[in-house]
């Protein structure tokens, strides 16, 4: 894939990120000529991407393989638009008009930059643990720019920012040492517009038990990809409840006990 087929993808999926003409349908994936046909191609358009549009990076979300696949230590990851990321209670216009899904997911906020560390060393777990300021509940916003959410080939879904379309930050918690992360019980309701009411409760939920866990490999994987991450970037984990449908008018909340709240209207 040339650098001009890479500059031509993140034109294409800046252009699927607005307005769609009437009666046009979203493409079910990238074209053949503009598919990545690599990791690293797919976040070469990730940039390109950003770029086009004019986004600073608030931050990263980290999706990582299931520890039930065999691949723990494998994952990708996708930029956090600053202008994506919502302070709760907050009120967000679904793109296009269309239903987006919602994942409860516990997100971290770093105290200072990490870079490289002498002689290719990774950071460990209590290097993590002294770098996070902040522990938030969130709510991710996923939509994607193609047909289907999951038809799209993985690495084009990976030049899409991996579906995500923003997120809500609920309040920070400094004393998070304090809480099981990896065990909260966790409440989410939806309220949809034409009244029906849909709950999800449970505890813990996590794919990894410990959500600190795909941070620890995003901070070490962005390092070795030569991309530091930087003091007050936020970082979120993975849905610690599965994807959830929700369609314009919804109203959705979401509680983990003793970490916070977080509120979402859709438009």
């Amino acid at each position: 894939m040339s650098q001009a087929s890479m500059q031509r993808a993140a034109a294409l999926l800046c252009a699927l990120r607005g307005p769609r003409p009437a009666g046009t349908l979203r493409p079910p994936a990238l074209p053949h000529e503009l598919a990545p046909g690599s990791e690293a191609q797919a976040y070469e358009v990730q940039v390109a991407l950003a770029q086009l549009l004019g986004a600073s990076i608030g931050g990263w979300k980290a999706s990582m393989s299931a520890a039930d696949q065999g691949q723990a230590d494998r994952g990708q990851a996708a930029p956090l638009y600053r202008r994506d990321i919502h302070d709760s209670p907050a009120r967000v216009s679904c793109p296009d008009g269309d239903g987006v899904g919602v994942e409860p997911e516990i997100a971290f906020t770093l105290g200072r930059d990490m870079e490289a560390l002498p002689a290719g060393r990774h950071y460990r777990p209590d290097d993590l643990d002294a770098a996070i300021d902040t522990v938030h509940p969130v709510l991710e916003i996923v939509h994607s720019r193609f047909a289907k959410l999951d038809a799209a080939p993985p690495l084009d879904r990976l030049a899409d920012n991996l579906s995500n379309a923003g997120l809500v930050r609920g309040l920070g918690c400094r004393d998070w040492r304090t809480l099981a992360l990896g065990d909260l019980p966790l409440r989410l309701e939806v309220l949809g517009a034409d009244g029906s009411r849909a709950v999800h409760e449970g505890r813990g939920g996590h794919g990894h038990g410990d959500p600190r866990l795909p941070l620890l490999w995003l901070v070490n994987d962005a390092i070795a990809r030569g991309v530091p991450l930087r003091r007050g970037e936020l970082i979120t984990t993975g849905s610690c409840a599965g994807l959830h449908p929700v369609t314009p008018g919804a109203r959705v909340s979401v509680s983990f006990g003793g970490l916070g709240n977080v509120e979402l209207a859709l438009d």
